[in-house]
């Protein structure tokens, strides 16, 4: 999703919910994975053996709207930024053998649907939603080893582009909407995650930590 479509899609939701006199709030909201982060795995085979790698990163962050409706109902959405990285050897000899290494981010949009209990400052919630994740293109780069000698080596590197992905996801959590001074919500929450397809991803099941600050 292209950030005029973004600008856009936060305007409608600011507009949509000014027009019905519904609170709105606007903030930031930061995240660090409770699951696992890193996944390594080694195969052999008729053609040799290969290592992989994939490491994402702990925390991610970005902004968040927030709808109150009737029936102590509230609608929440955003966008979260975060980085990973991964690498691949395959090995076809002692001396000959391919390095893949690809480094990328990852932007995720939720919506979530959060139910809340009781009236006073600090208001305990459930909520469930969906999730939508995109992964642009990678940047990609491969060294091919090929040497029948005692080292050093010859490499040759290329420096290209990955293939982009899409992939879908449903969200259970709960957490405290706290409210502070100044009409400022602290929202801490944990966050589970149900990825449809786990490209890129050490786990399709993420447990997640985050913190909110809206206006």
């Amino acid at each position: 999703m292209r950030l005029p479509v973004r600008a856009l899609l936060f305007g409608a939701v600011y507009l949509n919910a000014a027009a019905w006199g519904q609170p709105f709030y606007f903030g930031i909201k930061g995240g660090v994975l409770l699951s696992r982060h890193e996944d390594s795995s080694v195969f052999s085979g008729r053609t040799g053996t290969s290592d992989s790698f994939l490491a994402q990163k702990r925390f991610a962050f970005g902004p968040a709207v927030e709808i109150g409706l009737p029936f102590h109902l509230r609608l929440e959405s955003g966008f979260l930024y975060r980085r990973f990285r991964s690498s691949q050897n395959f090995f076809t000899g002692p001396s000959f053998w391919d390095a893949y290494d690809r480094r990328g981010s990852r932007w995720e949009f939720p919506v979530v649907l959060k139910r809340e209990f009781g009236a006073g400052r600090a208001r305990p919630f459930l909520g469930a939603g969906g999730a939508w994740s995109r992964m642009p293109a990678p940047d990609l780069t491969v060294a091919l080893y090929r040497e029948a000698g005692p080292p050093p080596w010859q490499v040759s590197v290329v420096r290209t582009t990955g293939v982009p992905d899409n992939t879908g996801g449903w969200i259970a959590t709960g957490g405290v909407r706290i409210r502070g001074p100044a009409r400022i919500r602290f929202t801490p929450e944990i966050r589970f995650v149900r990825w449809t397809s786990g490209q890129m991803l050490p786990t399709r099941n993420q447990a997640e930590f985050f913190l909110g600050i809206g206006f």
